[in-house]
């Protein structure tokens, strides 16, 4: 049986931070919340790929069972009750916020 197409809504905020990597131009972002990084040519591509990579992650935890854990360890909670959702669409409040080169030294 196929399982039902579904929008889980996500009570929780899921921020990007965003930087341009002065050496290729590169647009980079991170979530630290999900543990969850990025990079794009432009800030357009980069704001897909923010959705894109939360909701690759998202759909395999729920795939496997794994995502109520997931997000409640990370102070999460999920608004909509789910059962057997392919193919799940997530809405999850991840504002991007750009700022300078973060130094890792």
């Amino acid at each position: 049986m196929a399982g039902i197409e579904k929008t889980i809504t996500i009570k929780g905020v899921a921020p990007w931070f965003v930087t341009r990597d002065p050496g290729t131009g590169r647009y980079v972002g991170s979530c630290q919340v999900l543990n969850l990084s990025t990079e794009a040519d432009s800030w357009a591509e980069l704001t897909h790929m923010t959705a894109d990579a939360t909701d690759l992650l998202l759909g395999a935890l729920a795939k496997s069972g794994e995502l109520e854990e997931f997000l409640r360890e990370r102070g999460f909670s999920i608004e909509t009750t789910f059962k057997q959702v392919s193919d799940p669409k997530f809405d999850i409040p991840s504002p991007i916020s750009y700022g300078p080169a973060l130094s890792l030294a």
